[in-house]
């Protein structure tokens, strides 16, 4: 798997118990994942990432892949976010904070299965989906302290 990621926060200085952070952050990540089901029949079982070992014409041959299922993502994602705090007086405090995130996530699908009539797989499939949400946020704390 890689990921790269990236976040831009900008913060205010605390003007008359006001104070502001903003900001935006992106991540990239990809990844490949893949499982199988391979029959030992005296040979060992070699080791299967992105081609299966898959003899059609004969299904049962040695060391061939039973099932192969992978799949592979790039995803991006994003947000961007904005808190203020308000210091009402040494004891409390109010803040208020907001985030918007999406999500990019398609999926690119492979399946072999050297039975024919038993694949309900679609090989070459792929799957988009955007996922995004807005999530507020607000409190008073009261958690301060005067040592």
């Amino acid at each position: 798997m890689k990921t790269w990621s990236q976040e831009l926060r900008f913060t205010s200085n605390k003007v008359g118990g006001f104070s502001w952070i903003a900001g935006a952050y992106f991540v990239h990540s990809e990844r490949f994942i893949s499982t199988d089901n391979i029959v030992d029949r005296g040979a060992g079982v070699p080791r299967v990432y992105q081609n299966p070992l898959v003899d059609p014409t004969n299904p049962f041959a040695t060391n061939t892949n039973v099932t192969f299922l992978s799949d592979s993502q790039n995803n991006n994602a994003w947000a961007v976010f904005g808190d203020a705090t308000y210091e009402l007086n040494d004891q409390l405090e109010f803040d208020a904070a907001i985030r918007y995130d999406e999500e990019f996530a398609p999926e690119h699908h492979r399946h072999t299965d050297p039975l024919p009539a038993r694949s309900h797989a679609f090989n070459g499939e792929v799957r988009k989906h955007t996922f995004s949400e807005t999530q507020p946020r607000e409190r008073c704390a009261t958690s301060r302290s005067t040592t």
